[in-house]
């Protein structure tokens, strides 16, 4: 994360800090998303630590879960940070500072350590899997029943309006939705765990100095979910962000199917090019909705990346019904910007 601007705090902030014996003079790193802010502060001499900000209840209601996942994670020997103090009520979080050197910071400046970052990410997803009991797990929200897991239908309410300049027909949503689940009904029981739900290289920060997993520090995780462990793989090898190399890609799928029998092994398989197509949906729609609704235009330039993904995505055999949906739509998945207005959408659309 970049070092952005120096910040004067708040006077309910310098409260907070001066309760933890912290200077509330911090600069500003960059964020994420959400409503949230981050900012780097001397802790100690030699020690920083990091303020976070929830700028709407929404946030702030994400807190006590990014509180209780870090803590339990961490009793597995996962590393991720260490919580010093939480105002609940003022949106406050100050907590340990794993540090700059994340997976996508060194993915952009040094090549030949990706492979390496790649397959410690991929390692401790199986470590996830492997270790956190799943009657623990299953206390999370249910996938399928988040705003994620449904998040594929706004590539029609936000994404297919500006796209096309006009309204939707009236019922387009209901008729993607029953194509939507004509598709996922035939395939197998997914294998479930513990689901990140953000797992990307910006989230993962690179700790050398540690041990096996604990390399791998885990930041974003207050939105994780007990679902398809096949997931969290579409946000990494998939990611919007750059193109991964298909050989890490294949190596990293390779890698993460060891010890699976052959049916497990195809389950994994189709969930995973399912839940991609899920994934890239859901953030073709996500980018319209987030600069219609806070002015993030410079999220729109993953559309062409997203697109690209998708096109291809849509020729394979058993997303024909989806594609035949788009192309009647009269959405192709080129790599066009749509412009943006608030008038082709919806009242009350999610």
């Amino acid at each position: 994360m970049n070092s952005i601007e120096k910040v004067e705090s708040s006077d309910l902030v310098n409260e907070f800090l001066e309760k933890n014996g912290v200077s509330a003079q911090f600069v500003q790193i960059a964020g994420d998303w959400a409503q949230r802010q981050y900012f780097r502060i001397e802790k100690d001499a030699d020690k920083t630590a990091i303020l976070m900000k929830c700028l709407d209840q929404n946030n702030r209601d994400q807190m006590r879960p990014f509180v209780t996942i870090a803590n339990h994670l961490r009793k597995y020997g996962f590393s991720t940070p260490e919580i010093y103090d939480v105002d609940y009520e003022q949106g406050f979080m100050l907590l340990e500072d794993l540090g700059t050197n994340d997976f996508d910071t060194i993915i952009k400046n040094n090549a030949k350590q990706n492979e390496e970052l790649y397959h410690l990410a991929a390692s401790v997803l199986k470590d996830v899997k492997r270790l956190i009991p799943d009657n623990e797990v299953q206390l999370l929200p249910d996938f399928f029943e988040t705003a994620v897991g449904r998040g594929h239908i706004r590539a029609v309410n936000w994404y297919m309006p500006m796209i096309r300049s006009a309204g939707n027909r009236k019922g387009a949503a209901s008729d993607f939705l029953k194509v939507w689940e004509e598709i996922e009904s035939v395939l197998p029981e997914p294998d479930k765990g513990f689901v990140h739900i953000d797992f990307h290289p910006g989230n993962l920060v690179f700790l050398p100095s540690r041990k096996g997993k604990a390399r791998c520090g885990l930041l974003d995780f207050q939105g994780a979910a007990y679902g398809p462990a096949a997931y969290d793989y579409t946000n990494l090898l998939k990611d919007i962000r750059r193109d991964v190399p298909a050989s890490i890609e294949e190596d990293v799928l390779q890698e993460s199917m060891a010890g699976m029998g052959q049916e497990q092994k195809e389950s994994f398989l189709s969930w995973y090019k399912f839940l991609s197509i899920q994934f890239h949906l859901r953030i073709i729609g996500q980018v319209v909705k987030l600069s219609l609704e806070e002015g993030r235009d410079d999220l729109l330039s993953f559309i062409p990346r997203v697109s690209h993904y998708l096109k291809k995505e849509l020729e394979e055999a058993e997303f024909a019904p989806l594609k035949s949906f788009f192309e009647h739509e009269g959405v192709y998945f080129d790599d066009t910007i749509p412009n943006i207005d608030k008038k082709f959408i919806l009242e009350n659309t999610v």
